[in-house]
């Protein structure tokens, strides 16, 4: 698809957009139980 060079952008920026939501999200709920763990 985007080999082609006629890639729709908007789909392409909401995979980046997703991508990093689950990434960030994954790395956010990690920090969190470790901070949790350190408190407690």
């Amino acid at each position: 698809m985007m080999l082609t060079g006629r890639m729709n952008w908007k789909h392409g920026l909401t995979v980046i957009v997703g991508c990093f939501i689950l990434f960030g999200a994954a790395t956010i709920v990690g920090g969190i139980q470790m901070a949790a763990r350190s408190a407690g």
